[in-house]
C-alpha cells in the first residue's frame, strides 16, 4: 500500500479504489451494505488509522453483503443529540441504503439524468432519516471520490491535468480518521458535486 500521510495521498488512494474492477462490478447499495456491516468490526474504536480507513473501504468492494432489512425504511434514523459518532455513521449509512433501495423501486435510479440530482422518494411509511433526500452520486467511483474530496480535500490539478483558476490549498497531514469524519465522508459521497 502506498504511504498515506496527507489528504492528497488519501484522495488518490480512495479514487484508485473507485476505479478498480470490483468497484465497477458492485452496485452502490450492495457496497454500502457491506461497508455498514464491516464497520461494526471497528465500532469500539474512536478513530481509524488512515490505512485502516482505506482498507475498510477496499474490503467492502468484495465482502459478503448482508441482506436488506425492510424494517430499516420505517425506523427513525435521525441523528440524536449525544449519540456516539459510530452510531451517527451507521444511521447515515442505513439512511443511504434505504434511499437507494427506494430510488430503485421508484424507477429513478436508472434515470439517465440522475447525476444532475434526484430526490429519494421516501414514501409516507418512511421513518425520519439522517440526511437530505438529494442524491448526486450513484456509483462507487463517484461516491468515493466525492466523499474524499468533500470530507478531506486533497485533490490537485495535476491529478487530472486540469486547468483551474486558482490553486487549491496545499496538501495537509492526516494521521487518523474519526467516526465523525467517516460520517461526513458518507454524506459527501451522496451529495458532494
Amino acid at each position: 500500500m502506498q504511504t498515506l500521510r496527507t489528504n492528497s495521498d488519501l484522495y488518490r488512494a480512495v479514487v484508485a479504489l473507485g476505479r478498480s474492477e470490483p468497484a465497477r462490478r458492485r452496485p452502490l447499495e450492495e457496497y454500502l451494505r457491506a461497508l455498514w456491516s464491516l464497520g461494526y468490526d471497528h465500532c469500539d474504536a474512536r478513530a481509524l488509522s488512515v490505512p485502516g480507513f482505506v482498507e475498510l473501504l477496499a474490503t467492502a468492494l468484495e465482502a459478503a453483503v448482508p441482506p436488506f432489512d425492510p424494517t430499516w425504511g420505517r425506523e427513525d434514523l435521525t441523528l440524536v443529540e449525544g449519540a456516539d459518532p459510530f452510531t451517527e455513521w451507521a444511521r447515515t449509512l442505513r439512511t443511504q441504503i434505504c434511499d437507494l433501495r427506494e430510488l430503485t423501486e421508484a424507477g429513478l435510479y436508472e434515470n439517465a439524468s440522475r447525476y444532475l440530482g434526484v430526490d429519494a422518494p421516501r414514501p409516507p411509511s418512511t421513518g425520519p432519516r439522517s440526511t437530505s433526500p438529494r442524491w448526486y452520486n450513484f456509483d462507487i467511483a463517484a461516491y468515493l471520490e466525492s466523499g474524499a474530496e468533500g470530507a478531506f480535500g486533497g485533490w490537485r490539478p495535476e491529478f487530472d491535468d486540469a486547468v483551474v483558476d486558482g490553486q487549491p490549498d496545499d496538501p495537509s497531514p492526516v494521521t487518523e480518521i474519526t467516526w465523525a469524519e467517516v460520517a461526513r465522508f458518507t454524506v459527501c459521497g451522496q451529495q458532494y458535486e
